[in-house]
């Protein structure tokens, strides 16, 4: 399974600290250089928040209201998987690199717990984080909420 891990060039602390976590895993990862919230052009940012605006429009200012560098990492993210479709990469996974990782990930990487997720949660996306519902970028995609998916996860 291809693995990616989104880091800002300027972080080089946060970089050496994953790729040392995944070098103690085993893990063989690929950078993808993060986009930096703090060079968005003011047209990109209100694109953005525009976006947000309308997807929640009954919502408090906080779900569309985010900073410059929620921005960067949500269109790092983007990146990413637009990555993955250009390579028709069919499972990967996406690590931010202030990830605190353990062998529990290693988990992920067996391919009959990924299709047993797959088929039985019908999941394009599975998201392991401690977001909100609110504040998930793309509205358009169902939250389904916490599951066990594993002894651990």
């Amino acid at each position: 399974m291809k693995t990616f891990v989104i880091n800002l060039k300027r972080s080089q602390e946060r970089r050496k600290h994953i790729e040392g976590q995944l070098s103690t895993l085993g893990i063989q990862f690929e950078i993808i250089d993060a986009v930096d919230g703090s060079e968005l052009s003011e047209e990109t940012i209100n694109n953005f928040k525009n976006i947000r605006k309308a997807a929640y429009p009954k919502k408090d200012r906080r779900a569309w209201d985010v900073s410059d560098g929620v921005i960067g990492c949500a269109l790092s993210h983007l990146k990413a998987y637009q990555e993955i479709i250009n390579r028709d990469i069919e499972i990967s996974i996406i690590l931010e690199d202030d990830a605190a990782l353990s062998k529990g990930l290693l988990k992920l990487y067996d391919p009959l717990l990924i299709n047993r997720i797959k088929n039985i949660h019908n999941l394009d996306i599975l998201q392991l984080a401690a977001v909100k519902q609110h504040f998930a970028y793309l509205p358009q995609l169902k939250y389904r909420g916490r599951q066990k998916i594993a002894e651990g996860m």
